[in-house]
């Protein structure tokens, strides 16, 4: 390996620590201080985002030294699923619900409108029975 990669590794393994110390406190701002981390959106998400390259880059390493998948994918899916980016799965199921929230109210809207236009009938025949 080149040395300059050696070096980003260790670095990598040396601030691992620091930056799951800092994604606690990110979490805890975000589930336990909303409207302060509202304020402060933008560097969470830059601090998240170099969490997360990091992550990634230390999983790149290890992988780099098993060199084989299937071992790699026991050994580390921790890590992997650290670093799978969760909030795609969730807006997924968040747009499949809307989609059947959807589904509802234009089932609800189609109710209506055949009991309007079954108003309209009974209506029709109440009138043509006033006339005879």
């Amino acid at each position: 390996m080149h040395p300059f990669f050696k070096k980003l590794e260790h670095f990598t393994d040396k601030i691992i620590p620091y930056l799951l110390l800092l994604l606690g406190i990110i979490i805890t701002l975000e589930f336990g201080f909303k409207a302060k981390a509202e304020l402060y959106y933008n560097y969470i998400v830059v601090a998240d985002s170099i969490i997360i390259f990091f992550f990634c880059l230390d999983l790149i390493f290890k992988y780099n030294r098993i060199r084989k998948f299937k071992p790699f994918i026991k050994r580390y899916w921790l890590d992997i699923i650290a670093v799978f980016p969760f909030f795609l799965l969730v807006r997924a199921v968040e747009e499949v619900l809307l989609l059947f929230r959807i589904s509802e109210e234009v089932s609800a809207g189609q109710k209506f409108l055949h009991v309007g236009v079954e108003v309209e009938k009974i209506a029709k025949e109440e009138a043509a029975l006033k006339e005879l």
